[in-house]
């Protein structure tokens, strides 16, 4: 198995150092026994909430603080048992490297990184269960922690003297940043409004007002700066001038709905913003309110971000498992496909085209044949779920992004945008799966009400409803004794055979979690997908067997086609397997787990992965004299 193209670059060039870190859920800089180090915090989390799913106990480290050498990566200590949350912080008392350790219901604890010595309850800390955000600050005795919680107290506590200053400000608390306002330094905190706190005595120092109805999430400021961003839980940010009052509502929609913030320093020391959104991290220039180059994009997966000086981003990705380095040496141009989000969902046309659905709704299109890149077809209003071709017609539906919703099915015949048509499903359709029906295509779509539709493409002509219970988990559709017939995942119970000209349905066998991803060919045999388990069932003879036992990393994504099976998984492999005789007949390692697969002509495989796009051919599929081009 061979790339024959990829949009693939190489690394981004500000990219400069990548280690691998024991899933870092937070991070801080410190420096320990004279060596500069990165601290990262192991959250305790469960199966149900880890991205490597049944294999969890298996391979996720214990939790617990990791102690690394900056500069070569190494772990240098291992700090177990220091609380199940992913928020600390890092301060130097005395020439002594502490971390001050938020656990969940209990108090704030503080570790010494130079033993590893638990020393205790943070002082004037005793009551604090529902501590939601900390940070430092110097104060005229010398370097304290503010720290802000659910039960509406503001603390800050001096870390020589133990002594803590209490302030009940009668509101939930989320987050808290200190910012220097008029040579005072003040706790930026609050739930309706920034409110302005003096670190030295509690009194009320101001009020910085938001839009109606943002609440919070994150708050961020600058060393020596009055300048605050805030991130609210719905995803827009404002940045707020404490002195003067004055604010910006940043126009954030070119990025994904942003899930943290952090302040970083440009180069030349000016301020930037970083905003993650899950996918990659955008670079905003304060002062000149607008985004610096193009997005970073790499390991950055839900990315915690810590500044590492002028010029210097540091991310940790727990999904990514690794800590990166970054240097924003100032504007940068794109790079690879030119997508601006992650790409969802994949398609190939009968005339050899490649249709990508994205994160921010775009349809894009590429050639099979070289790689090259054509107009996109078009756009839906939200994020693309799905993407499917039939004859001359291009399929496509979506959800939700930046609070607009989408329940319909997009079209277009011959090239063709037609009128959108209203389903039955809500605000998203997640599935859109065709088929032909008496020689004229048709769709079944489904999403998140349990209902499944049946429509006609080229009229819009509504042909049935097939009603259950729960959201399906997978839909296959082939053909079983020449009637076209739906393979139907449920949520929480056996396989349904629906037969699609009668609605009439019948159970299967099937373990429950068992998701649908695929119909093999023309044959009766359906693919389903359970974490790293790969079976085949055969819905004429309820024959059940396992396609590549004894892997164990959970498939992300799966393409059949006539005999083979293509499947992508969590450790960046995509393997082929021949249906027959049950054997892998082609390999592929890519930089990041495949999200998306699609069989084209000759044997070729189109992969999709983050933002980019790969062309390969699997040497046994292909006939004499169909080669691609080189790799790109």
């Amino acid at each position: 198995m061979r790339t024959l193209w990829s949009t693939w670059s190489g690394p981004d060039p500000a990219l400069r150092q990548v280690f691998a870190a024991d899933q870092p859920a937070a991070l801080a800089a410190a420096v320990v026994g004279g060596v500069d180090v990165l601290v990262t915090l192991t959250d305790q989390h469960e199966d149900f909430d880890c991205h490597l799913g049944d294999l969890h106990h298996e391979r996720c480290p214990e939790p617990g603080l990791r102690i690394w050498d900056r500069a070569t990566g190494a772990l240098l200590r291992t700090v177990p048992d220091v609380g199940s949350s992913a928020l600390f912080v890092t301060v130097v008392v005395d020439g002594r490297p502490l971390a001050v350790i938020r656990d969940w219901a209990r108090a704030p604890k503080l570790v010494d990184l130079e033993t590893g010595k638990d020393l205790g309850t943070l002082p004037g800390h005793d009551d604090a269960r529902d501590v939601q955000d900390m940070t430092t600050a110097v104060l005229a005795d010398g370097p304290a922690v503010v720290t802000v919680g659910w039960d509406g107290f503001l603390r800050v506590t001096a870390l020589r003297s133990g002594r803590t200053t209490t302030v009940d400000t009668g509101e939930r608390l989320n987050a808290v940043a200190v910012a220097h306002v008029a040579g005072h330094l003040v706790a930026a905190t609050g739930r309706d409004a920034v409110t302005l706190w003096d670190l030295v005595d509690g009194t009320r120092a101001g009020v910085l007002p938001l839009s109606d109805g943002q609440v919070p999430a994150v708050i961020v400021s600058w060393p020596g700066s009055p300048t605050v961003a805030v991130l609210d839980f719905d995803g827009a940010i404002t940045v707020v001038d404490a002195e003067t009052g004055s604010r910006r509502l940043l126009d954030a929609r070119f990025v994904l709905r942003p899930w943290s913030i952090a302040a970083l320093a440009a180069a030349d020391g000016g301020p930037l913003l970083g905003i993650a959104d899950g996918e990659a991290v955008t670079l905003w220039d304060v002062r000149a309110g607008g985004p610096v180059g193009a997005p970073l994009a790499g390991p950055v997966r839900y990315a915690r971000m810590l500044s590492g000086g002028p010029g210097i981003l540091l991310a940790g990705s727990a999904v990514d498992d690794a800590i990166s380095v970054w240097h924003l040496d100032g504007e940068r141009a794109g790079a690879g496909s030119g997508q601006r989000t992650d790409i969802r969902c994949l398609t190939v046309t009968p005339d050899g085209e490649i249709v990508a659905g994205g994160g921010d709704g775009a349809l894009s299109v590429w050639r099979v044949a070289d790689g090259a890149r054509r107009p996109d077809l078009g756009s839906l209003p939200g994020r693309v779920n799905a993407v499917a071709a039939i004859q001359a017609c291009l399929l496509a539906v979506g959800g939700d992004l930046h609070e607009t919703h989408d329940g319909a099915l997009h079209r277009w015949v011959d090239g063709h945008p037609q009128p959108a048509i209203t389903l039955g499903h809500g605000e998203e359709v997640d599935v859109a799966v065709p088929f032909e029906l008496d020689g004229e295509p048709a769709v079944l779509t489904a999403g998140c009400n349990g209902r499944i539709q049946l429509t006609q493409v080229r009229t819009g002509l509504h042909l049935g409803t097939i009603d259950n219970d729960y959201p399906p988990r997978g839909v296959a559709v082939g053909l079983l004794d020449g009637r076209p017939t739906a393979a139907v995942g449920g949520m929480f119970g056996p396989l349904t055979v629906w037969d699609l000209v009668t609605r009439t349905g019948k159970a299967v066998n099937a373990e429950i979690g068992e998701a649908v991803r695929g119909w093999i060919g023309a044959g009766s045999a359906v693919v389903t997908v359970h974490g790293s388990l790969v079976r085949m069932h055969d819905l004429r003879t309820g024959e059940v067997s396992r396609v590549e036992p004894g892997q164990d990393a959970p498939v992300v994504a799966l393409a059949a086609a006539d005999g083979v099976i293509a499947m992508a998984r969590t450790d960046n492999t995509v393997s082929v397997v021949d249906v027959s005789t049950r054997q892998r007949i082609g390999l592929l390692t890519l930089p990041y787990p495949a999200q998306a697969l699609a069989w084209a002509p000759h044997g070729r495989l189109v992969l999709a992965c983050r933002r980019d796009l790969y062309c390969a051919e699997v040497d046994r599929l292909t006939p004499p004299g169909t080669g691609g081009a080189p790799a790109g």
